[in-house]
C-alpha cells in the first residue's frame, strides 16, 4: 500500500509502511547478530508510569526467556511525572507476572536517545508523532515505529488503528487488557528478532 497523509502532515502510514523502515529494522538486526552488540530498545509513553513501563519489562523479560541479550528502558514525552514510580495498578499487574517493577523512576525522552537506543516503540499515536517531531535526521525517524505495529495481528492497520489508549484514568480491567495489547506486541517483536538473527 502507498504512503497515506497525516492530517498534520506527518506519516501516517499502514504496518508495512511502518516497517518500509522494515528493511532498515531488518538490516539492522542482522548486523546486531553478526556483531554480536546489545540490541537497544526504548518505550515511549505520556508519563512513563503505565503503559511504557509495562512494555520495558514485558519486552526485557520475553528477551530473557529467548536467551536473547536486549537493553530496554522507557521515556515520557512529558514531564508531568519525572521521577514517579510505575502506576500501582501496573505494578500489580507485572508483579502477578513474577516481575519486579519496583526499581522504576520516570524519565523524560530526549533527542539524544535517538543516538542511544536503536528501536524507539511508541504507545499510542500522539507519542509517534510527537517522536517524528522531535526526530533530528531521516535516521532517527526511522527508528521510531507504533509497539502495536509488531502484533501480527494489527497487520496492514492504519497509524491511527494502532494506538494503546491509556488506562490511567480507568479501572483494573483496563490495565489488565493494554497489559495483554502490549504483551502481544513485545512477544512478537521478540520472536521477530530472534527470527533475524537465526537468518543472519
Amino acid at each position: 500500500m502507498g504512503r497515506i497523509t497525516h492530517p498534520l502532515g506527518l506519516d501516517n502510514t499502514p504496518n508495512a509502511a511502518l516497517f518500509a523502515d522494515v528493511d532498515i529494522f531488518r538490516a539492522r538486526t542482522r548486523r546486531w547478530h553478526t556483531l554480536k552488540t546489545m540490541y537497544r530498545i526504548m518505550t515511549v509513553c505520556t508519563g512513563n508510569i503505565c503503559r511504557s513501563p509495562v512494555g520495558e519489562y514485558l519486552i526485557r523479560e520475553h528477551a530473557r526467556q529467548a536467551g536473547l541479550e536486549v537493553e530496554v528502558a522507557s521515556s515520557a514525552i512529558t514531564d508531568y511525572e519525572i521521577g514517579n514510580p510505575i502506576d500501582t495498578r501496573a505494578g500489580r499487574i507485572l508483579t502477578a507476572r513474577g516481575i519486579d517493577p519496583s526499581g522504576h523512576r520516570a524519565s523524560r525522552f530526549v533527542a539524544e536517545d535517538f543516538d542511544r537506543y536503536d528501536l524507539i516503540l511508541a504507545m499510542d499515536t500522539p507519542h509517534y508523532l510527537h517522536l517524528k517531531q522531535l526526530a533530528r535526521t531521516e535516521d532517527d525517524k526511522a527508528k521510531i515505529r507504533m509497539m502495536r505495529s509488531f502484533d501480527p495481528a494489527m497487520a496492514g492497520k492504519n497509524l491511527d488503528e494502532l494506538g494503546i489508549y491509556d488506562p490511567w484514568y480507568g479501572q483494573m480491567r483496563d490495565f489488565e487488557y493494554t497489559t495483554e495489547l502490549i504483551d502481544t506486541a513485545a512477544r512478537a517483536l521478540i520472536a521477530g528478532l530472534a527470527a533475524e538473527g537465526d537468518a543472519a
